[in-house]
C-alpha cells in the first residue's frame, strides 16, 4: 500500500490537533488501515475497470455535482485515481467505452463474457450507478455556515472471469465535498490548478469513496484524551514526549488507586487510546470495557444506544459508550485486515 512502507499491524502517525484553554481534554489525530467491503482471492492481481455510468445519474438530481462541474468520468477516474494509489493490485485496466451500455440497468453478462475474450483480467468491474443527492448541511453557530455534502448510493457489477459468474455490490455514504466548492470558486480553470488540488476535487473525493470498498485504505479519525491536572500531569507529560507505553501505566495507576470513580473512569478511557496507538487493539477494548462497566455503576445506567438528551446530560458516558463500539468494530476488522493483506506475505 503506498502512504507508508507496509507493515502486517496498523502503524499510526499522531500528534495532537486541539487543545483547549481549558486542561480537562485534549484531541489527538490518529491514522490506521481498514479493511475494503468486499475480501478478494490472492490471486486477483489483474483488474479491469470500465465506466458505465450514465451522463445523467450523477446531475439530474444534485445541484451541488452541476455547479462543481462534477461529471460522471470524473467520479470514475477518482476511483481509479484512489485504488491506484492503494497499489493493491498489481495491474489495473481500464476498459474502453466501447464495452459501455449505459441506457441498461446494468452492463449485461453477455458484455461481460466479450470482455472477457479480449481483456486478460481476473476481475471485470463495472461501475453502473453513483445515485448522488445533495444533503447539506447549514449552520448558524459560531457563524453562518453551509457543509455541502452529498449523499450517495452506488452500485458496482464485479464479474469473476475464472468462475464466470458476476455479482452487485451497493452502498451508501454521505461525502463532505465542501472543498470542491471553495477550489471551484476560487480556481474556477481547471487548467490552472495545481496537481495537489485534484485531490479536493468531488470527482475523486466520490470516487474515492467508492474505491474504499474495494481494498484496505487508509482512515483518519481523532480521539479525545482527558488531561485533568493534577491527576493525570505524569500522563500528559508522557504523551508530550510520544511514551505512550508510560502513559498507559501511568493511567493504570490512576484506574487501580485513585479514590475518585469520575478519574477512574477516565483513566480506562485514556488507557484504551493509548493502546489502540500502539496497535494494542484488544488490549484497548478490554480497557474501555473497564471504563464502559465503572461509568455504568457510577451512573446508574445501562443505556446502550445514544440520545441528544444523553449525551447533553451525561457526555463521559456517552463517551466511553461509543468508543467501545469503535473498538469491537476495529477489532473484528482486524482478522479481515491481515486476511485481506495476505496477498503481500512472500511465501518461502
Amino acid at each position: 500500500m503506498k502512504k507508508h512502507s507496509f507493515n502486517f499491524f496498523t502503524i499510526f502517525s499522531i500528534f495532537l490537533i486541539l487543545s483547549s484553554c481549558s486542561i480537562s481534554s485534549n484531541y489527538y489525530s490518529i491514522d490506521y488501515m481498514e479493511p475494503g467491503k468486499i475480501t478478494f482471492p490472492k490471486r486477483i492481481t489483474h483488474i479491469a475497470v470500465l465506466n458505465n455510468i450514465h451522463p445523467k445519474d450523477i446531475t439530474h438530481q444534485s445541484e451541488n455535482l452541476a455547479f462543481t462541474k462534477t461529471t460522471a468520468e470524473d467520479i470514475f477516474n477518482g476511483m481509479i485515481s484512489a485504488l491506484a494509489e492503494t497499489d493493491y493490485f498489481k495491474q489495473i485496466t481500464i476498459a474502453d467505452t466501447i464495452w459501455a451500455v449505459p441506457d441498461s440497468l446494468i452492463l449485461p453478462t453477455d458484455t461481460f463474457k466479450k470482455m472477457k475474450d479480449k481483456i486478460d483480467a481476473d476481475l471485470i468491474i463495472s461501475l453502473e450507478a453513483v445515485n448522488a443527492l445533495d444533503q447539506n448541511i447549514e449552520i448558524n453557530y459560531p457563524n453562518p455556515a453551509t457543509f455541502y455534502m452529498e449523499s450517495i448510493n452506488p452500485f458496482i457489477q464485479i464479474y469473476n472471469t475464472e468462475k464466470d459468474v458476476a455479482f452487485i455490490h451497493g452502498k451508501k455514504d454521505t461525502i463532505d465535498i465542501t472543498d470542491s466548492f471553495i477550489l471551484q470558486l476560487t480556481i474556477p480553470n481547471k487548467n490552472k490548478r495545481k496537481p495537489e488540488d485534484y485531490t479536493l476535487t468531488a470527482g475523486y473525493l466520490i470516487g474515492r469513496s467508492i474505491a474504499k470498498d474495494l481494498t484496505p485504505h487508509w482512515k483518519t479519525e481523532s480521539r479525545l484524551s482527558y488531561t485533568d491536572e493534577p491527576p493525570f500531569a505524569l500522563a500528559n507529560k508522557a504523551v508530550k514526549n510520544n511514551d505512550f507505553d508510560k502513559a498507559l501505566l501511568e493511567c493504570e495507576n490512576i484506574y487501580n488507586n485513585n479514590s475518585k470513580m469520575v478519574y477512574r473512569i477516565k483513566a480506562a478511557y485514556n488507557a484504551a487510546g493509548y493502546a489502540e496507538i500502539s496497535d494494542q487493539i484488544e488490549l484497548a477494548y478490554e480497557w474501555i470495557q473497564k471504563a464502559l462497566t465503572l461509568a455504568q455503576e457510577y451512573y446508574n445506567i445501562d443505556m446502550t444506544s445514544t440520545t441528544t438528551k444523553l449525551k447533553d446530560s451525561n457526555d463521559l458516558y456517552v463517551n466511553c459508550l461509543l468508543y467501545s463500539k469503535l473498538l469491537k468494530q476495529r477489532f473484528e476488522n482486524k482478522e479481515i485486515l491481515n486476511q485481506q493483506m495476505n496477498r503481500f506475505v512472500i511465501e518461502n
